[in-house]
């Protein structure tokens, strides 16, 4: 297996470092709607509906770049998430509960 193979497989199964600078809007969304986000498959239907082009989903969904509020909406409505799991995946966890 070559270094070029690696970045494919790593590619094609989406396989990403996510970032902690900023909380990844992208990635929480689609993971509140899919357990599993690798099951979610984009297609030209939902870039169209979101308004995003593939790299700038591709560079939310890595954490590289932040979504806008009317991209977060356009994503939750597409997939069916509701106004109210929508604003809850949005909260900071204020208080955090230790053991």
């Amino acid at each position: 297996m070559t270094e070029y193979d690696l970045k494919l497989y790593i590619h094609r199964e989406r396989i990403f470092p996510i970032k902690t600078d900023h909380r990844n809007l992208a990635y929480e969304i689609v993971k509140l709607k899919f357990i599993h986000p690798e099951y979610f498959r984009p297609t030209k239907k939902f870039y169209k509906a979101t308004g995003m082009t593939q790299r700038q989903w591709w560079s939310a969904y890595r954490g590289e770049t932040k979504l806008t509020d009317e991209q977060y909406k356009r994503i939750s409505t597409h997939l069916g998430v509701t106004l109210e799991e929508a604003i809850e995946a949005r909260q900071l966890e204020l208080i955090s509960v230790e053991d």
